[in-house]
């Protein structure tokens, strides 16, 4: 500044360069201006910006899609078509969707609880007739099911006592097999059909789950649960606020209304068994969580040709009508 000064003065004082001289005081004026202001790359442009000024920081940007919350009790998760977040992956639960079915035998001599969807079903036969029944156990291909019967206190080497053989109908939810009993050597053909009719027709759904891994411990969890038509494949509800485990999803009627309902483990490991359940509502056509089935740990036992829930230590509900009754413990079979 003071060169500059300098310079100045001599030329006032020799009088010369008359245009010189009045460029320079401009250029002077300016930067006296500019030095007041801190303004220097809004008189000088970006030249001396990029000289006078620090290079800005880059803010990482915040993807407020995983800013989830927990939806409020007897509330509905989000519904919502938005995409994925980028930090999630496609999650496979380790054993698939249980889907758990209840039939009544068209003779109507059985009641049939049977786990479908996996490559060894298991379930119930219960006697209508009389009380009691047998454990049923076998394999799964496509919709074709093969089931034998064994005693759970002698185990699966005791003589067999039924064999069931048929095929699976998931959209109308039925199951056509040929019964054999084996102490009489009979067989016939009987239809399952649903425990309990609905009014409004079975949904028929897909579900998509998204989550994260834990390399470090190589394990997986499912905080969204994409639910879509199965025919349209168009998204019809999104669950999220929760982190589950992807061990596995049961899709079941847990309360006794026909319709299948979602159950998650959301317990922080496989042996802590916390569970959160989504029932089904055929009015409004979606999901939504129900805590009077979180009031114990673990999930309640079912006995659904009782439509009674047993949550263990002395608590046993039956449906009656559209509401829960609870009745003294504890034998429901």
């Amino acid at each position: 500044m003071s060169v500059l000064i300098s310079i100045l003065l001599f030329l006032i004082m020799n009088k010369k360069n008359i245009f010189i001289l009045i460029i320079l005081g401009l250029f002077v004026s300016l930067l006296i201006i500019a030095i007041k202001r801190n303004d220097l790359p809004h008189i000088f442009g970006t030249a001396l910006k990029t000289v006078a000024s620090k290079p800005e920081t880059t803010k990482p940007q915040i993807d407020e899609s995983q800013n989830t919350t927990s939806p409020a009790p007897n509330q509905n998760p989000s519904i919502t078509s938005s995409t994925a977040s980028s930090n999630e992956i496609t999650i496979q639960p380790t054993l698939g969707t249980w889907v758990w079915r209840d039939w009544i035998s068209d003779d109507g001599l059985f009641f049939l609880e049977l786990r479908t969807g996996v490559w060894n079903p298991n379930g119930t036969l219960f006697y209508l007739e009389r009380r009691g029944g047998v454990s049923l156990e076998g394999f799964q291909k496509g919709k074709n099911i093969k089931l034998k019967s064994f005693d759970a206190e002698k185990g699966l080497e005791a003589p067999a006592e039924y064999r069931i053989e048929g095929l699976l109908d998931t959209d109308k939810n039925t199951f056509t097999a040929n019964i054999t009993h084996y102490p009489d050597e009979t067989t016939r053909q009987t239809i399952f059909y649903p425990a309990i009719p609905t009014t409004m027709p079975q949904p028929q759904f897909m579900f998509k789950y998204y989550g994260f891994k834990n390399p470090e411990w190589h394990q997986e969890w499912i905080t969204r649960i994409d639910i879509l038509d199965k025919k349209t494949q168009k998204l019809v509800q999104r669950l999220s606020g929760f982190t589950a485990q992807a061990y596995m999803v049961e899709y079941l009627d847990l309360n006794y209304d026909g319709y299948f309902d979602l159950q998650i483990n959301v317990g922080k490991t496989v042996e802590e068994q916390k569970y959160q359940y989504y029932i089904y509502q055929p009015k409004q056509q979606n999901f939504k969580r129900e805590l009077f089935f979180e009031q114990s740990t673990g999930s309640p036992t079912r006995y659904p040709h009782k439509k009674q829930l047993n949550f263990g230590n002395g608590i046993l509900y039956e449906k009656q009508g559209d509401t829960w009754q609870k009745i003294p413990c504890c034998y429901a079979d």
